[in-house]
């Protein structure tokens, strides 16, 4: 060893000394949270120094474990330096969505992934940081003041001209084999684009494939376990600047409209134009578009493609959504003559938020299923917080897992199993359920996005299945029966560890429409 270093230059011994002499003082002598005996008890699950390992690689089964071995339910466990406690149960469910204290923005320091959107380097501008307390009450109320219904109804028609136009071109024959996260993925982006962010990436092909292709770049640069380490080493890691080099390269795509915009003084509808008039700041405002169009995105396309895997398997809710389509088209339509697409995409706002209780269902149980993951808080209250006769020291993260409800067989029976009846008005468990349900958040932390998550959905489902017809099927067209396994140690919504098919084929052309 003393030989290797002795031939080592001078660069390159710095080089290799300095992360490991920063990891072992961040280890021996950086600041740790002690936890306390009125702490919940510690997972066994634990190394030295960096802590519970197997939350990394399979949060669900680290969380049942560790849940098992306490008798609260509640378990402690480092991750680094880094001190976190686990909820369960209705109490600790309680306590997490309803506790002041717990900030929503620091808690993701314990989560440096994307999809969502990392800090922006200081070299592009004051921005309003996303650790800032008053980051999330900002943002919030930047979301209430786009989702309003005058806004939503003006876009209506070149919403659904939009996703008309993407699902149009899915089909190159009569029969064509597709991935449909990869086919509803680009079509609930460009909505998602033009409601939550600028309508310029929406309406050009070129800004929009530039602006996934450098989504898909960031979702696919982290690595989680960089948390373990000194906030330093991450500069030293290969993802984490081709993550930052997509974020900045975000940044610019939207800066350079902006700048377009000021310079021609060019107005637009859209959020973009919407914080400019209110005098925000460059980097404040393309933070809080790219929050939007990151939160957006995260869920909302992956699970329109597996509502379609779920009903291509289940005549009976595919045939319920199929009979809704129709009545709305019948209860609102002025032209039957017109072509079945066009009277449906005449439809009123009023009818793509009410008319569909089917397909809220079968999202709600689409989501119940695949949005398992854990959820991130910090106390920031500057005390500890009570949880039963235990306490969440100051300082320290506070996880709660969805799956820990959702996947509950006392609420939700024979839980792997994907049933929209669950979710029927007239089943005595449901206003139960509903209480149940955390898809959307909870108590004083719920989705600020709720509303036009489902209006995307309703248009990008409602326009496919009117559409096409569709089955599962392997790549090579074989017939599939069964749905794809998810990974219930995911993160979020994710596709199938296996490439998941549909096979469609246009509605004409099985001379079958939809025109009853």
């Amino acid at each position: 060893m003393a030989g290797f270093l002795a031939e080592l230059s001078p660069t390159a011994l710095v080089l290799l000394l300095t992360p490991i002499t920063l990891i072992t003082y961040y280890i021996l002598f950086a600041p740790r949270i002690e936890f306390s005996p009125k702490a919940p008890k510690q997972t066994s699950e634990q190394y030295p120094v960096v802590g519970a390992l197997a939350y990394f690689s399979a949060k669900w089964d680290f969380y049942r474990r560790s849940s098992r071995e306490s008798p609260s339910g509640n378990f402690s466990f480092y991750l680094g330096r880094n001190a976190v406690v686990g909820l369960s149960g209705e109490i600790g469910r309680d306590v997490f969505y309803n506790t002041r204290e717990f900030g929503i923005s620091q808690g993701q320091a314990l989560n440096p992934r994307i999809p969502g959107p990392p800090e922006l380097p200081g070299f592009l501008g004051k921005a309003l940081s996303l650790d800032d307390d008053d980051f999330s009450p900002v943002f919030l109320r930047f979301l209430r003041s786009i989702f309003t219904t005058e806004r939503f109804a003006r876009d209506l028609p070149v919403l659904v001209h939009d996703a008309k136009e993407g699902l149009r071109t899915l089909a190159t024959s009569s029969s064509t084999i597709i991935n449909p996260f990869d086919a509803l993925f680009k079509v609930i982006f460009q909505l998602t684009a033009r409601e939550l962010c600028c309508s310029d990436i929406a309406d050009q092909t070129e800004l929009l494939d530039k602006m996934i292709q450098l989504f898909l770049t960031a979702g696919t640069s982290y690595n989680p376990r960089i948390i373990l380490f000194p906030p330093l080493i991450k500069w030293l890691s290969p993802a984490y600047w081709k993550q930052m080099s997509a974020s900045i390269r975000m940044y610019m795509l939207v800066k350079d409209i902006l700048d377009q915009r000021k310079r021609t003084g060019k107005r637009g509808t859209d959020p973009l134009q919407h914080l400019i008039d209110q005098g925000l700041g460059d980097a404040t405002l393309i933070q809080m578009l790219l929050t939007a169009l990151f939160a957006g995105i995260e869920n909302s396309g992956k699970n329109a493609a597996w509502n379609l895997i779920y009903l291509s398997l289940n005549p009976t809710w595919k045939a319920k959504v199929l009979d809704e389509i129709k009545a709305a088209v019948a209860k609102y339509t002025t032209d039957r003559t017109a072509p079945f697409i066009e009277q449906l995409s005449s439809l009123p706002l009023e009818a793509w938020e009410r008319e569909f209780p089917a397909i809220d269902m079968v999202l709600t149980e689409t989501i119940r299923l695949q949005i398992q993951g854990v959820l991130f808080r910090k106390n920031v209250g500057g005390s500890d917080i009570k949880v039963g006769d235990e306490i969440i020291p100051n300082g320290a993260f506070v996880l709660y897992h969805n799956a820990d409800v959702h996947l509950d067989p006392s609420i939700y029976p024979d839980p792997l199993k994907w049933d929209p009846s669950r979710h029927l008005p007239e089943n005595p468990e449901s206003k139960k359920k509903r209480k149940e349900f955390l898809g959307w958040g909870a108590g004083k932390h719920s989705c600020g996005g709720i509303r036009f998550a489902k209006f995307e959905n309703n248009i990008a489902v409602v326009l496919f299945l009117a559409t096409y017809d569709f089955e599962l099927c392997d790549e090579q067209g074989r017939v599939l029966k069964i749905a794809p396994e998810y990974n219930v140690n995911s993160q979020s919504s994710s596709q199938p560890d296996s490439p998941a098919y549909i096979r469609i084929w246009p509605r004409e052309e099985m001379g079958e429409g939809l025109h009853g």
